[in-house]
C-alpha cells in the first residue's frame, strides 16, 4: 500500500508546486472527521494501516494545500481489501470482459482498483491473486453498483424483486457501494437501490435488470420477442437491452423472455404485460376558447368532446361568413379551428387517412406570411375592431409554430374588414352563414322536401333559383 500512497501524493504536488510547503490531509472511505493532516515540503512518503477496516472495497481521498491556503481537488482511489495473504501480485477484469484486465502489485492483500471505465449500473469483479512463485489463485467474485449520479452519498440501500425484507443498507465509497447477491436464486432479478447523504436525504430510486447463474452475472443469454413475433436473441450484459416499439399498436402487449444458459439451454421463461400509451399533445386555448392549430401527426377528436376540431368547407361572400364543419380525425399537416372553453387539453395521436377541401391552411414551424400569395389572400384569427374572427393582413406577418390561417381566392374574398365565423351544428349560425332564406325550400338528399334544415346534408333552393348544400350536426 505504501507504494501505492506514495504515487498519489506526488501527484498532488504538481497542483501544488515542488519544493513549496503545503499541507496535506487524507482519509478513508467517508470517514471526513477522521481525516489526517500534516504538511510536507517536497516528496512525502508515508503510509496508512488498514489493520482496522473491514475486508471488502473502500476508497481513500487525498487533498493538498498550497502556500496560499487553495485546497487542491480530492483525488479518490479505490482498492479492494482481501483476508491476509502472502500475494505477491494480482490481476483483476471486470464482467465478462477480459479486456479490462489489470495488473498489479497485491501488497499485503489490497489490491488497487481502476473503476474509471465503468458504467453505471451493476458489475462483477473478478480477480486471482500469485505468490512469489507466480502461482495463481483461484478466480474470485465480488458484485458491485456503480452509482456516479450521487457519488457524495455516505450509505447505501438496496433490494431485491420489489421485496423489502431483502432491504440491505451499506457504506457508498464515492458511488461503489458492494452488493450481497447470495440469497438469491438462478435467474432473471431487479435491483432497487438509492443513495442517502450526510443529512439522511434519500435519492429516487433507480432500478436495474440483471441475471444470476452458477458463474457471474452477464454470461447469458435471452431470446426476447412482443407478442406472437419470432423471437430475437440478445447477449446479457451490463447495458440495458432496448427494444424497438415503434410499429407497434397503442394498448396492451406481452413482452417475453426466455433465459438461456452458456450452452443455450432454457433455464426460466416469464411473461410480463407491459403497455403502450397513446402519445397525446397538448393544446390550449385562449379566453375566447377558440384558436387555430397545426400538427405534424395524426390526431383524434372522436373522443375529446371537451375541444373540437373544425376545418373551414365554405365562404359566402355575400355575409362574409366561413364555415367550419367539425373534423372528427385530422390528418398531419391540417389547417384547423379549435373550440372549447380556455384551458389546456391533452389530444391523443390518430391514424387517419382523411382528405378535406379545406381553406385553413397550417404551419408546423413559425413562419412570416405575406398578405397575398398569388391570387389567394392569407387572414389570421385574431379579436378586431368587428369581433373575434379571421382579419386581412396589410403587411407580412409572423404566425407561430402549430397555428393555422385562412387563404381565400382573391376573386371572392371581397373587401370585406374582416370573416365571420358560423359553425355548422349551429342551425341559426348556418342560416345566417347562407343569408336569407326567405321563400327558400329545404330538401333532403333523397329530394323530400322539409320544412326547416335537418341535422345532416340539406339542399337548399335560394329564392333566386340557385342551389347550395349545407351539413348540420
Amino acid at each position: 500500500m505504501r507504494r501505492t500512497l506514495l504515487t498519489f501524493i506526488l501527484s498532488l504536488l504538481v497542483s501544488v508546486g515542488w519544493g513549496q510547503t503545503y499541507h496535506y490531509r487524507y482519509w478513508l472511505d467517508n470517514n471526513v472527521g477522521g481525516a489526517v493532516s500534516g504538511s510536507a515540503s517536497g516528496e512525502k512518503q508515508f503510509s496508512v494501516s488498514l489493520a482496522s477496516i473491514a475486508d471488502g472495497f473502500h476508497s481513500l481521498h487525498l487533498q493538498a494545500r498550497n502556500a496560499n491556503g487553495v485546497w487542491s481537488s480530492v483525488r479518490t482511489r479505490h482498492f479492494l481489501k482481501e483476508a491476509q495473504t502472502t500475494a505477491a501480485s494480482a490481476r483483476y477484469w471486470f464482467d465478462s470482459d477480459l479486456s479490462t484486465e489489470h495488473k498489479g502489485v497485491a501488497a499485503s492483500g489490497i489490491i488497487d482498483l481502476d473503476i474509471s471505465s465503468l458504467k453505471e449500473g451493476l458489475h462483477s469483479v473478478h480477480y486471482q491473486t500469485f505468490n512469489s512463485q507466480n502461482i495463481p489463485s483461484a478466480v474470485r467474485t465480488r458484485f458491485i453498483l456503480i452509482n456516479y449520479p450521487n457519488a457524495v452519498a455516505t450509505t447505501a440501500r438496496y433490494w431485491f424483486d420489489n421485496d423489502m425484507a431483502t432491504l440491505r443498507e451499506g457504506v457508498a465509497t464515492s458511488g461503489l457501494v458492494e452488493l450481497d447477491i447470495t440469497r438469491l436464486t438462478l435467474g432473471l432479478h431487479s435491483i432497487h437501490y438509492q443513495t442517502l447523504d450526510s443529512h439522511g436525504t434519500p435519492s429516487a430510486v433507480r432500478t436495474r435488470h440483471f441475471i444470476v447463474d452458477q458463474i457471474q452475472i452477464g454470461t447469458l443469454s435471452a431470446r426476447i420477442w412482443i407478442d406472437e413475433d419470432e423471437p430475437k436473441e440478445y447477449e446479457l450484459s451490463n447495458d440495458d437491452i432496448v427494444l424497438e416499439l415503434a410499429g407497434y399498436s397503442y394498448g396492451m402487449h406481452d413482452l417475453h423472455v426466455a433465459l438461456l444458459d452458456t450452452d443455450g439451454k432454457l433455464i426460466d421463461q416469464l411473461t410480463q404485460k407491459f403497455r403502450i400509451e397513446t402519445p397525446t399533445v397538448t393544446i390550449k386555448l385562449g379566453r375566447y376558447g377558440e384558436g387555430t392549430f397545426c400538427y405534424g401527426h395524426d390526431l383524434d377528436f372522436s373522443q375529446t368532446n371537451d375541444i373540437r376540431a373544425y376545418i373551414a368547407s365554405g365562404y359566402f361572400p355575400q355575409t362574409g361568413y366561413v364555415l367550419l364543419t367539425r373534423a372528427l380525425e385530422v390528418p398531419a399537416g391540417t389547417g384547423i379551428v379549435v373550440r372549447g372553453d380556455e384551458g389546456s387539453y391533452k389530444v391523443p395521436y390518430g391514424e387517419s387517412s382523411a382528405y378535406y377541401l379545406n381553406l385553413l391552411v397550417g404551419n408546423i414551424e413559425p413562419t412570416t406570411v405575406e398578405p397575398t400569395e398569388g391570387s389567394y389572400v392569407n387572414l389570421f384569427l385574431t379579436e378586431g375592431d368587428d369581433g373575434f374572427g379571421f382579419y386581412p393582413a396589410s403587411a407580412p406577418f409572423s404566425m407561430e409554430a402549430n397555428s393555422a390561417r385562412l387563404q381565400l381566392p382573391a376573386s371572392v374574398a371581397g373587401n370585406n374588414s374582416y370573416v365571420k365565423i358560423a359553425y355548422e351544428e349551429d342551425a341559426d349560425a348556418v342560416r345566417a352563414a347562407i343569408g336569407t332564406t326567405d321563400g327558400a325550400s329545404f330538401y333532403d338528399l333523397s329530394g323530400r322536401r322539409q320544412n326547416t334544415p335537418q341535422r345532416g346534408m340539406n339542399i337548399i333552393r335560394m329564392n333566386d333559383g340557385t342551389t347550395r348544400k349545407v351539413i348540420i350536426k
